[in-house]
């Protein structure tokens, strides 16, 4: 880990890791659109498909996890798990016969952001001065609203 108030960030790092958040996040509210149609496809109620929302919010509660891993396994090591969870929870959706099986894919993309993003604020926060700190999480934020757009 760089020293605190270090300006060791690159423009291609912080790319990276907001692409990365960019990913992470149109998954994380792609259902909300979706909902009909999931309903449709996976033979539920859209009451039912509804439960993907709340197995998103619940998934979020993890976020704490997603931190003390940063501080205890590094940043980057704990970015990659969320990555790697994202990834199998993307294929378990893309595969799933039935709601129940998209349901535990979704459950795990949201695991992965709950850990992704508080080691992708730290790892932003630790290699950036504080002079250029919220520049910094101000690019990373906008992948919030970029998803909403994609």
């Amino acid at each position: 880990m760089a020293q605190p108030g270090a300006d060791t960030l690159t423009a291609g790092q912080l790319a990276a890791v907001t692409l990365g958040r960019l990913g992470l996040n149109v998954a994380y509210r792609i259902v909300y659109p979706l909902q009909p149609f999931l309903a449709d496809r996976l033979h539920v109620s859209l009451y039912t498909v509804s439960a993907l929302i709340t197995v998103q919010v619940l998934a979020s509660a993890a976020s704490p996890l997603g931190g003390a891993l940063a501080d205890t396994r590094g940043e980057r090591n704990t970015m990659s798990l969320g990555l790697a969870l994202f990834c199998a929870g993307a294929a378990l959706c893309a595969l799933a016969g039935s709601f129940g099986g998209f349901l535990a894919g979704y459950a795990l993309i949201g695991l992965a952001v709950a850990l992704y993003q508080p080691s992708a604020q730290a790892y932003i926060s630790a290699r950036t001065s504080y002079a250029r700190r919220g520049q910094a999480l101000g690019v990373f934020e906008t992948s919030w609203a970029g998803a909403a757009l994609v």
